[in-house]
């Protein structure tokens, strides 16, 4: 898999600066859910890996006993286990926030409602010993039979995806999402516009993979590398959530289009939506108030843009 020259400079330099960092940082957000992640972080402190690794918990701004219940479980933990307080709202604020005060050459990504396995990182740095890897996704099965069966990932084959591929919503998912420090370096990071808690409400996790391809970077997906998806949301749920991914689809084809001007990838994009609306009619206009938040996106960075 080929990888442009930029990215194998930036990836030289990753590789200089190795010896010093940890191999893997494990991310997971939270806000105003201290059970849940009590649960996530127990799973969590059964990670046994021969890299050097490290977790960190990003409080996104919790009002309960988020922190206590972080700080009482990184004391038990076998390797470094942070506590981070981001108050400013939003999933991607608090994506970003955890790459950029992490250590690993990769930056790992999970859910306050996911139980890793034991081997989750030695199963991810195995997937990044091709040096033109700059993204990885992983498998996600549900850990409740009776949870509706969304956000999981039961793909049980290893996929190669190019450089430059098209990438699609819902290809990947940050339950289980990891990427090499470089590749996030060369994309400045997550974008804190997108994700739940922002004004688009998700997409945060394929919008870092679509521009960290689009960068040059080859993707995988890897299915030992394992987290167990208890999220409780049931079939009277689903309603609500298709609304909610599919504004976050139609923000996403929107910035896509508007940074690559890949008319061949929005095609794809809109097949897909035409499927997606041939079982949902109103997925149509969610997908255009999608396209409306992120014009009035792009009005607020320019308009912050000016003032700074």
């Amino acid at each position: 898999m080929a990888i442009s020259t930029t990215a194998s400079a930036r990836h030289a330099e990753a590789c200089r600066k190795s010896d010093q960092m940890t191999d893997l940082s494990l991310v997971v957000c939270t806000r105003n859910r201290a059970r849940s992640l009590a649960n996530c972080l127990d799973h969590m402190l059964d990670l046994r890996s021969r890299f050097k690794i490290e977790a960190l918990v990003i409080d996104n701004g919790s009002s309960d006993n988020t922190r206590d219940v972080a700080l009482a479980k990184a004391k038990t933990a076998t390797f470094p286990m942070r506590y981070i307080f981001e108050d400013r709202p939003g999933v991607g604020r608090a994506m970003n926030t955890g790459y950029v005060s992490s250590q690993g050459s990769i930056v790992a990504f999970t859910d306050d409602d996911c139980y890793v396995d034991s081997n989750l990182c030695d199963a991810i740095m195995q997937g990044f010993e091709d040096p033109a890897i700059g993204y990885m996704g992983g498998r996600i099965e549900l850990f409740d039979p009776t949870d509706a069966r969304i956000t999981i990932d039961e793909r049980t084959e290893i996929i190669a995806y190019p450089p430059n591929r098209p990438i699609f919503a819902g290809m990947f998912h940050g339950a289980n999402l990891a990427f090499r420090r470089a590749a996030l370096d060369m994309i400045n990071g997550i974008d804190p516009w997108f994700g739940p808690g922002s004004l688009v409400g998700s997409g945060a996790d394929i919008d870092a993979v679509a521009r960290v391809s689009r960068a040059g970077w080859a993707g995988l997906y890897q299915p030992t590398a394992v987290v167990r998806h208890h999220h409780g949301r049931k079939l009277d749920h689903l309603p609500s959530l298709r609304r909610q991914y599919a504004i976050g689809r139609g923000a996403f084809n929107a910035k896509s289009f508007h940074e690559s001007f890949d008319i061949i990838g929005l095609a794809r994009a809109l097949r897909i939506s035409f499927l997606v609306g041939r079982e949902d009619p109103r997925a149509y206009y969610y997908e255009l108030v999608g396209v409306a938040r992120y014009l009035k996106v792009l009005q607020q960075k320019r308009r912050l843009a000016r003032m700074s």
